[in-house]
């Protein structure tokens, strides 16, 4: 129940952008007979709707917007019958307009409040602003429904490095959809307010030059796991995640060199991005193993084995010296005494191999049988330099020995004469003859 004069408003939010809203002047029927209410001044920035202007049919009058998205419309009741504040149910008609293909989507919310009629107002005095926190109602007023096309974004990347990827993929469903057969990253208008379904062959899926995916899920808009869309007006973007692999190939060079291994196989593995691969080499006795090596990313790695890191599909090198210098001892001459012995050795190339930067690296002499005491120890300074060794060549090692404990072993023993021999071409050997003292 209100009394002649009470006021309450009506505020709409949330309104979407590109809707206006028109209020009718008088509520149930819009007449002015059946109305206890009229559309009245400018509270809350409410248009003035002046009586004398007012017909008896009443009509619509436009609301103008009191900020983004608010829209106010203030009502005052009038005298209908002999007890004009007594009403059950008002009906307040309401048009709004928009241009469904342009205008955003949204639910607006109307609150309802009121005041009493204040003592001081009078026939000139209605425009104080009065309206305090009293609330009647607040509801869903309205919901837009747009028919405007939307740019909807699919693409695809990679789990562990995000790669955007190129994957094949086809959308199915009416004609708003598209359907057919694209590749991401795809950019497609659909219609709203109908279903469409994005889908990517089955697990796994192999694209050009040695790629893995398994499907993780989809994220970004709204969408169903099984790639099913129910579109909405406005822009959506939708991404399939994957599980990328990338083939990694092991090569020998030169082939008959020997076997190279990427995580213990020699043939292609695949490995996750991100990830790394062991790589391991097994080169042949007439061979040395150099360096590990990649093109893409390039890449070059001494240690055998090596870590190697994978993001793209990559070929390992197993690089091999064909060459590999063969050394022998050729035979050798003993002088000096025998407290200090020394022995003139013949090193030789066995094969018609080169031994590039040959040096001797260490040299020791003991008895095959009984002991020294002291032991022999070598008193020539190592290593022994000897520069680059032609295939089929000597050269002459010197080295001499401390073996002035060994007097009281029968003249008749022999002993070992061992050397160690390197060369940058043909890594590390050992060699060895026996002699007497």
């Amino acid at each position: 129940m209100a009394s002649q004069g009470a006021r309450f408003y009506l505020r709409f939010t949330n309104v979407p952008n590109g809707v206006k809203l028109y209020s009718g002047v008088y509520a149930n029927g819009m007449n002015k007979t059946n109305s206890p209410i009229r559309r009245v001044v400018n509270e809350f920035g409410d248009p003035v709707v002046a009586p004398a202007t007012v017909s008896a049919a009443g009509g619509y009058s436009a609301l103008t917007p009191a900020g983004p998205g608010t829209f106010d419309a203030i009502y005052q009741v009038t005298e209908v019958g002999s007890n004009p504040g007594v009403t059950s149910v008002i009906g307040i008609p309401i048009l709004v307009a928009f241009d469904k293909s342009t205008v955003s989507f949204g639910t607006a919310i109307v609150i309802a409040g009121m005041a009493p009629r204040d003592a001081s107002e009078n026939a000139a005095n209605q425009t104080a602003p009065r309206f305090g926190p009293t609330l009647i109602s607040q509801a869903q007023a309205f919901r837009v429904r747009s028919d405007a096309k939307g740019n909807v974004t699919i693409s695809a990347r990679s789990f562990a490095l995000s790669r955007v990827l190129a994957v094949p993929f086809t959308v199915t469903g009416p004609a708003g959809c598209l359907p057919g057969s694209y590749q991401t990253p795809k950019q497609l208008q659909w219609d709203p307010w109908i279903t469409c379904k994005i889908s990517f062959a089955a697990d796994p899926i192999f694209l050009n030059a040695g790629e893995r995916l398994t499907g993780v899920g989809w994220s970004g808009s709204p969408i169903g796991a099984d790639g099913t869309v129910q579109t909405t007006p406005g822009d959506a973007a939708y991404t399939m995640t994957f599980n990328r692999s990338v083939l990694v190939k092991p090569v020998s060079s030169p082939s008959t060199c020997g076997t190279t291994m990427v995580n213990l196989s020699a043939a292609p593995v695949w490995v996750a991005e991100g990830s790394s691969v062991n790589a391991s080499a097994t080169p042949v006795a007439a061979c040395l193993f150099k360096s590990f090596s990649t093109s893409t990313p390039a890449g070059l790695y001494n240690t055998n084995p090596a870590s190697i890191p994978v993001a793209d599909p990559l070929t390992v090198v197993g690089n091999y010296i064909s060459s590999k210098p063969i050394l022998a001892i050729g035979g050798y001459t003993k002088s000096g005494t025998a407290a200090a012995r020394l022995f003139t050795i013949k090193l030789k190339t066995a094969t018609a191999a080169s031994a590039t930067n040959l040096r001797v690296t260490a040299a020791s002499m003991q008895p095959n049988a009984g002991t020294c005491a002291p032991a022999v120890s070598t008193l020539t300074s190592m290593p022994v330099a000897l520069g680059n060794l032609a295939g089929n060549s000597t050269v002459d090692v010197l080295v001499q020995f401390a073996t002035s404990g060994c007097a009281a072993l029968p003249a008749a023993t022999l002993f070992r004469i061992t050397l160690t021999a390197v060369s940058d071409n043909g890594g590390s050997q050992v060699l060895s003859f026996n002699s007497l003292r």
